[in-house]
């Protein structure tokens, strides 16, 4: 029986690129005063759905097209963690030190909407 080949490098190499784009997506999102809205939500699921997938599918070819349940999960959850850390990093830095008034703005539209 061969060894299995280990899932960090696969998730840290597909959490760094997962989270790349999770950070272009809000850079734009930032940039164009985009706030809010179901559809700009499930599109970062969608992201991050992509980058688990092509997770999972570059890891199954390193292990001869098998992955089991337990991998798959693991994989995914590292991989998604990585890249939650680096788009959190992200919209920390932007929050607290780019515009440290988009946050005031983002709660004052929250506020009002709930009030609705």
């Amino acid at each position: 029986m061969e060894p299995r080949p280990g899932i960090w490098k696969t998730a840290l190499k597909y959490g760094l690129f997962t989270g790349l784009a999770l950070t272009l997506y809000e850079a734009v999102r930032f940039t164009a005063d985009i706030q809010g809205g179901v559809l700009f939500g499930l599109l970062d699921i969608a992201i991050l759905a992509v980058g688990i997938a092509a997770a999972h599918r570059a890891y199954k070819g390193l292990a001869g097209g098998f992955m089991s349940y337990g991998t798959g999960l693991g994989l995914g959850s590292a991989a998604s963690g990585v890249a939650g850390a680096i788009a959190g990093a992200y919209v920390f830095i932007y929050l607290r030190f780019i515009n440290s008034e988009a946050f005031s703005e983002i709660y004052e539209q929250q506020r009002v909407a709930m009030q609705d």
